[in-house]
């Protein structure tokens, strides 16, 4: 026996086992007769290993008990449920599939909160690293590896629309009109938009790699889960062609980081465009035909890559004031150019043409966004100027005088401020006494 029967021989032996092992789980999850093991026994049989898409009734269970307890025990139950399965049939490709395939399908349809639920089991990383399997590899046949690489890009999918979604609120299913993301555009900062096209971009590229190769060209289960991926291609690929469009309005006004992020994911876009090509071709593999619809792709001129990989080469630590113009409120604003505008097109007042002829030879130049000037003095109180008129030389007097108490040094007037000496006056007669004092003469006295 050679050694590709002998491949093909344990290959077959292990599915068998397989199968048993899951005929086994289920009589146990039956014999507990709890309420989970309705959902234990849907997951298995979901998920059994044979050649077989995962049964509709089976996926229908878990959608409609999460729909009647969308939180709680029963998120519980059927996350953990399907990660224990990833996490027993590591090399099993035929499990790992349908697990991926039926998480998939929950994510699609089921309610917007199972997506959350599925963060919360991750690693407290923003994601969830058990439908991350870029190392999965089942080597037991060569149709095998076909199928693990297939595994390994569908699972990479899986994991970074979840990523897109917690940082951009982004879902392909409840998409359902691009306009409202433009709208979503405008309340954005530039690094918001950047982080927006960047998410959108490294998820539509993840979707272009989903193309079955080999022996997964012709397998049931990887077109089924092929045919899942690509009809999220037209709400994808709209709103990462929307979000570029917004961000080349934006674009010229950033500084120099901003505008070479920017410059990249420009020239990302245009390398996307040219493997959606290569993925539209899969339409001709059994299976797919219908699936992908997309519209016209259109890649952007040369010449506005050009522009902009330009502008972020010469662009300067500080981005560059937008103009009126560019802020639509240039009809609102008076600058002497609008002046000298608006009298070419209409007479005007012989003050304000010549106004707008000869400006100010030192006038800075009209800036919309510089600070407003600072506001007037207020007037001087006509009572403050009574009260220093009337009290004004006694407090000044006063003053000086606690001038010279403190420090004890006779502070010299100036002639102008020195007071008038005081006019003398003629001393008072002395009245004539009635007894004339004793040892005194009367002409002493006189």
């Amino acid at each position: 026996m050679d050694a590709v029967s002998i491949r093909e021989a344990k290959y077959k032996t292990q599915s068998i086992l397989g199968v048993i092992n899951d005929t086994i789980e289920v009589g146990i999850a039956k014999i507990k007769g709890e309420e989970s093991a309705a959902l234990e026994v849907a997951i298995i049989k979901a998920t059994r290993q044979d050649e077989v898409v995962p049964k509709e009734k089976h996926v229908a269970t878990l959608l409609e008990a999460y729909h009647r307890n969308a939180h709680g025990v029963t998120a519980d139950i059927i996350i953990l449920g399907l990660y224990k399965r990833l996490e027993e049939n590591t090399k099993a490709w035929l499990v790992t599939l349908k697990t991926l395939i039926v998480f998939h399908r929950l994510m699609r349809e089921a309610k917007p909160s199972f997506q959350v639920e599925l963060l919360r089991h991750g690693d407290g990383t923003g994601s969830a690293p058990f439908l991350s399997l870029e190392s999965f590899a089942d080597q037991t046949t060569k149709d095998t590896l076909d199928y693990s690489l297939w595994i390994r890009v569908y699972s990479a999918y899986l994991s970074d629309r979840l990523v897109t979604l917690r940082v951009t609120h982004f879902d392909p299913v409840l998409i359902k009109v691009v306009e409202e993301e433009e709208a979503n555009f405008k309340s954005m900062t530039i690094t918001e938009l950047l982080e927006y096209v960047s998410c959108l971009q490294r998820l539509l590229g993840r979707l272009t790699d989903c193309i079955p190769e080999g022996a997964a060209q012709s397998n049931d289960i990887t077109i089924l889960a092929c045919s899942l991926a690509l009809q999220e291609l037209d709400p994808l690929y709209s709103a990462t062609k929307a979000a570029v469009q917004a961000l080349l309005g934006r674009i010229f006004l950033t500084d120099k980081a901003d505008a070479d992020q920017g410059a990249e994911l420009v020239q990302a876009h245009q390398v996307l465009l040219s493997k959606l090509h290569r993925l539209l071709a899969i339409g001709t593999i059994p299976g797919l035909q219908g699936i992908v619809k997309l519209a016209t792709v259109e890649p952007l001129s040369d010449e506005t890559v050009s522009k902009v990989v330009e502008y972020a080469k010469n662009a300067t630590k500080d981005p560059p004031k937008p103009t009126a113009n560019l802020l639509g409120f240039q009809s609102f604003l008076v600058t002497p150019e609008s002046v000298s505008a608006a009298g070419a097109c209409a007479p005007a007042s012989a003050a304000l043409a010549a106004a707008a002829a000869e400006p100010a030879a030192d006038a800075e130049p009209f800036d919309p966004f510089a600070p407003p000037p600072s506001p007037p003095k207020p007037p001087a109180d006509p009572l403050d100027k009574v009260m220093h008129q009337v009290f004004g030389g006694a407090l000044e007097a006063l003053e000086l005088a606690v001038k010279q108490d403190v420090t004890g040094e006779k502070v010299i007037e100036s002639p102008g401020s020195a007071a008038a000496p005081p006019t003398p006056t003629a001393a008072a007669p002395a009245l004539p006494s009635e007894s004339p004092t004793e040892g005194t003469s009367p002409a002493a006295t006189a």
